[in-house]
């Protein structure tokens, strides 16, 4: 028997702060959502064309040059 061991996945920790959200209307779970939208893109919608569906994927544009910072 052989364990393989995965190697670690990288993760990001974001730490909301919930007065400065609050402040423009929104929550934590709008905020979430908007996060995984520009990281990862999401379907917000579909195309028919003839018998073909398509996602329609939102997201944000990678800027050259621009990173994420601890």
């Amino acid at each position: 028997m052989a364990i393989d061991q995965e190697p670690p996945v990288p993760q990001l920790q974001i730490h909301a702060d919930r007065d400065k959200i609050a402040q423009y209307g929104l929550n934590v779970s709008d905020v979430a959502e908007l996060i995984e939208v520009a990281i990862g893109g999401k379907a917000i919608s579909q195309v028919y064309i003839s018998d073909k569906v398509y996602d329609v994927i939102c997201g944000i544009q990678k800027m050259p040059g621009i990173t994420l910072k601890k």
